[in-house]
């Protein structure tokens, strides 16, 4: 049960990393755009 339950918060917290990772780029493009 804990195995299953980590598991999945484990795949939640790496899809929030990923959102990050791709706002982050995005705010980079756009501050090269407005430099």
């Amino acid at each position: 049960m804990f195995k299953k339950i980590a598991k999945l918060r484990q795949a939640e917290l790496k899809s929030v990393g990923e959102t990050q990772t791709k706002q982050a780029a995005n705010l980079n493009e756009f501050i090269k755009i407005l430099g």
